[in-house]
């Protein structure tokens, strides 16, 4: 099985890697939704394993996951820690009893792993509680192509200012890409998916590094808090789980077409938050979540740029935003995620008439740089 994975591409996971995003249905006592999140840390697969049982009367449970990036059978032994994953909350052993009186809680669980392709492990585990499983998983991949179909009605700049001063916009964010990508944040672009090392290792880290230079303290167990110190990330090139959107469309058409170069297209996705969270249960946390995409509006602290760009975010565990997203559209029989792609060669133009709407670099970017830029721009190139 050593050359399986030779022929595959895989979202810039290294070949004969099981890195990645694995997700499936476990069948035993308890039936549950199994997710893994792996990576690869100096040539070892390091990550959790999730299991979101289908009964609300039983907790959800993870596991720890350390051993070689091989794609031969392997086997791991861990201990299981519990969590409720409706608030994303680890609770004490004395909580948990409380919360769920009649549930032996394991403490050890063994796996075995077979993969079965690039694409495919299977896994039988069974804990020191007898509880047990069989589960297919399925490497989830965003690809390079998006799976959102554009609006073939609108396929210019013109038709786009129409469409978006001629309907309605209350309830629809928006989000300008210089081409056609699929939507997928900068920490999973990164070929990381494990949250809680991200959460345990990588924010800490950051925070201990801009403390000096942030006039505010950031206090990160308050979640508003760490909402924004997330914000500030994100806007200044960390990578995290978020994605940018604005509640304006001329906003997001500026970011499309201000950062156009070498495709045929720039695209701008429109999202129904209105009518999403009318069916969906938003979440505000980063881990210990079943599969979910939100939306989040969080503060700004020592972040001059949220406010004229009318931003918010979109926080989620998901390598692929957009196969959950369909997935809950069709469940709900409705349609959220909208996508335009127009020509980038009306750059040019379409700048020039979001200039007169005010939106420039410079007031998108406030700061004497981007000033100064956006007036070479205007005048010496």
């Amino acid at each position: 099985m050593a050359g399986v994975y030779g022929s595959y591409w895989v979202s810039g996971n290294p070949p004969n890697s099981l890195s990645g995003q694995w997700i499936g249905t476990s069948n035993g006592d308890p039936q549950a939704l199994m997710i893994i999140d792996l990576d690869r840390v100096r040539g070892r697969l390091s990550g959790h394993a999730y299991l979101f049982p289908d009964d609300e009367n039983i907790p959800s449970t993870y596991a720890r996951i350390d051993t070689e990036d091989t794609v031969a059978p392997f086997v791991i032994e861990a201990n299981t820690i519990h969590f409720l994953s409706d608030r994303g909350y680890q609770p004490t052993i004395n909580e948990l009893r409380d919360f769920y009186p009649d549930v032996t809680f394991p403490k050890l669980v063994t796996a075995e792993f077979l993969p079965k392709s690039a694409e495919k492990i299977e896994l039988s585990w069974k804990t020191d509680a007898e509880t047990y499983g069989q589960a297919t998983l399925h490497r989830t991949v965003s690809g390079e192509i998006s799976k959102v179909l554009s609006n073939p009605d609108v396929t210019s700049w013109d038709d786009f200012q129409k469409y978006v001063t001629d309907k309605p916009n209350l309830g629809l964010i928006f989000r300008g890409q210089s081409a056609p990508w699929p939507l997928r944040t900068s920490f999973h672009r990164t070929n990381r998916r494990d949250l809680i090392r991200y959460l345990q290792d990588d924010i800490p880290r950051l925070h201990h590094a801009l403390s000096p230079r942030t006039k505010h303290f950031f206090n990160l167990s308050n979640p508003i808090e760490n909402g924004a110190f997330l914000n500030l990330a994100q806007h200044h090139g960390f990578p995290t789980p978020l994605l940018d959107w604005s509640r304006s469309p001329f906003v997001a058409a500026y970011f499309a077409y201000s950062e156009a170069k070498d495709h045929e297209f720039v695209r701008i996705y429109a999202f129904d938050q209105q009518m999403y969270e009318k069916h969906e249960v938003k979440k505000s946390h980063l881990n210990l979540l079943a599969p979910h995409f939100s939306i989040l509006e969080a503060i700004s602290i020592e972040n001059d740029r949220a406010t004229p760009q009318q931003g918010l975010l979109s926080l989620t565990n998901l390598e692929d935003i957009e196969g959950f997203v369909l997935i809950r559209e069709n469940c709900a029989n409705q349609k959220y995620l909208h996508a335009f792609d127009l020509p980038r060669h009306e750059a040019s133009k379409a700048l020039s008439d979001l200039r007169l709407m005010g939106i420039t670099r410079a007031t998108m970017f406030p700061s004497i740089e981007s000033t100064c830029l956006e007036l070479r721009r205007l005048h010496f190139d």
